[in-house]
């Protein structure tokens, strides 16, 4: 399994599309149709990553953003969009999102960009490991 993602999208083909490739690839992929939904799902499921369409019914996945980034720090977020604009990948960089997607989504890109997501995670993870048991021996020698 390399990790848990929430897929949020209104439209019932991108989250049938995103949950086959993304399963296929060893993901536990899970789905929401709006932002609601998705900030109620994930007290009780916690996801290591949210792709969010940035248009949604109600809340929008930019404000979705700001929410997680408040509520669910450790998650990561990418937002994807068939509105793309320089302003919209700005906002979202700005405001923490680890990507900026475009759709029409092509399945070979958006697995390799969520494996770097997911290999980045490894690699600060493994890290923050070793400074730990750096730590720890510099401690016991003094």
């Amino acid at each position: 399994m390399h990790g848990r993602i929430l897929v949020v999208d209104d439209d019932p083909v991108v989250l049938s599309l995103l949950r086959e490739v993304l399963s296929m690839e060893g993901y536990d992929v899970r789905e929401a149709a709006d932002a609601e939904t998705a900030l109620k799902s994930l007290p009780r499921e916690p996801a290591d990553l949210v792709l969010c369409d940035v248009r949604l019914p109600g809340m929008d996945g930019f404000a979705l953003l700001r929410e997680l980034r408040r509520t669910q720090p450790g998650a990561d977020v990418v937002l994807m969009t068939g509105y793309a604009s320089v302003d919209g990948a700005v906002d979202a960089m700005e405001n923490g999102a680890a990507d900026y997607l475009i759709k029409p989504l092509k399945p070979k890109e958006i697995v390799a960009r969520l494996n770097a997501l997911f290999e980045r995670r490894r690699l600060e993870a493994e890290l923050q490991k070793l400074e730990g048991e750096l730590r720890s021996r510099f401690d016991m020698h003094n």
